[in-house]
């Protein structure tokens, strides 16, 4: 901090004073919507994954959408609302956004993630003294520019890394699940659609809303997910759901061959007795 020193004439009752206390903090409530994703990577060795979704801004203060078991075309669907306390003025303003398969006997799988930096959102809706949403329009005109200024800014950082917002609505977003490979490089793992707002505690209180899918379930409206599992009297579609594409090719080559088996094993004394029969009879 500079301070400047002026000469002093006469009282000191003109003198400007100026207040350098700290700011105070005001309390806001971050929404955060967990849609769907796209190119999922799936984990398990059936080629199958039971994808959840993880969001924090403090790891001990994490929350984490249900688990979408037994996907297997890496379109995992939540549609899960979380609502998180927050405090600005703050030191960290970096939300992580993690996609995980889920392991029952084991640590879970780390997919990929990504972290979304939210402090200018916040400044701006301190100023505003008004709600604000992450959408197309605030990202283009205003955190665009601002990432091409840094001198570490790339458009392959920005590839990997940037937001792309979905056609359809300017207030969802796409965010790639970035994880490291076998070597070090960093690949994507799959993409995830979220939405975010902010707004006080003053605001959330006046117009609230419920976490996950409960009620009041409005701003925006969450459906149902959809690709879950469905009980059906159907075995095969039942089967379909439960068993991943790759251990279900191998249980119909299976079934193949075994079928194949039975064929030459009841085929066999016909064969044989025809054989016989064409050795025995002359001419």
């Amino acid at each position: 901090m500079w301070t400047e020193i002026n000469e002093q004439h006469g009282s000191q009752e003109g003198i400007k004073l100026w207040d350098i206390s700290k700011k105070p903090t005001e309390d806001f409530q971050v929404r955060v919507v967990v849609w769907d994703t796209e190119e999922l990577k799936m984990m398990d060795a059936e080629g199958t994954t039971d994808g959840f979704v993880r969001c924090f801004f403090e790891s001990d203060a994490s929350k984490d959408t249900d688990t979408h078991f037994r996907n297997s075309d890496g379109k995992c669907s939540w549609n899960y609302r979380m609502l998180f306390p927050f405090t600005h003025p703050c030191k960290n303003y970096k939300m992580k956004v993690q996609a995980y398969d889920l392991d029952l006997f084991k640590s879970n799988d780390l997919i990929g993630e990504a972290v979304v930096d939210l402090e200018e959102l916040f400044k701006d809706s301190e100023l505003a003294k008004r709600p604000m949403s992450l959408t197309q329009s605030y990202y283009d005109e205003f955190l665009l520019p601002q990432k091409k200024k840094d001198k570490k800014y790339t458009k392959e950082m920005d590839k990997m890394y940037g937001l792309v917002f979905d056609a359809e609505d300017s207030r969802k977003f796409w965010v790639n699940m970035v994880s490291k490979d076998e070597k070090g490089k960093r690949v994507v793992q799959g993409r995830l659609k979220i939405s975010i707002d902010i707004m006080s505690k003053k605001d959330a209180d006046l117009n609230p809303v419920g976490e996950a899918q409960s009620e009041p379930n409005c701003n925006p409206f969450l459906p149902k997910p959809f690709g879950r599992i469905e009980f059906s009297l159907n075995p095969l579609k039942m089967l379909s759901q439960l068993i991943g594409p790759a251990l279900r090719r191998k249980l119909y080559c299976y079934c193949v061959a075994i079928l194949c088996c039975a064929l030459c094993v009841m085929m066999a004394p016909m064969i044989f007795s025809n054989l016989f029969v064409n050795l025995i009879t002359p001419g």
